[in-house]
């Protein structure tokens, strides 16, 4: 993968003021959790609509060191997520816990991510970009 136009941000970044580069970074990093968000959500089963509704999204700036993280993830639903991506067991309940069947994997949060993987680079490298030549 090729990703142009990073050195061009860095020198922005590093001439610009503290706080318009920490405004950047969090709107950078949104609009690049956002492309991978929708890509995860649109591979996502159809039954499992209640897990999509509940996608969070978290975005955080370190203000002492001027780096950031973005995170996603299904709040409530996240063991529903991961028992989709990484398939299950089906046990019944007590008192016998009988297993009643495996549910294959159904990937979509590996391949959401993969296939977004540039474009959401790409999008943190056009807002990023935006942001620090809109404010000087």
């Amino acid at each position: 993968m090729v990703v142009t136009g990073l050195k061009e941000c860095i020198e922005m970044v590093e001439e610009a003021p503290r706080n318009i580069v920490m405004l950047g970074y969090a709107r950078a990093l949104a609009a690049g959790i956002y492309v991978i968000a929708e890509a995860v959500v649109s591979r996502a089963p159809v039954e499992t609509g209640d897990m999509a509704k509940a996608l969070v999204i978290n975005v955080e700036i370190n203000q002492t060191s001027l780096n950031g993280m973005a995170e996603m993830g299904f709040g409530k639903q996240d063991h529903v997520a991961m028992w989709v991506e990484y398939g299950h067991r089906m046990v019944g309940h007590r008192p016998g816990k009988k297993v009643l069947g495996d549910v294959p994997p159904h990937p979509f949060m590996r391949p959401g991510f993969d296939a977004s993987a540039e474009a959401a680079i790409g999008a943190f490298i056009e807002s990023l970009s935006a942001t620090l030549k809109s404010e000087y």
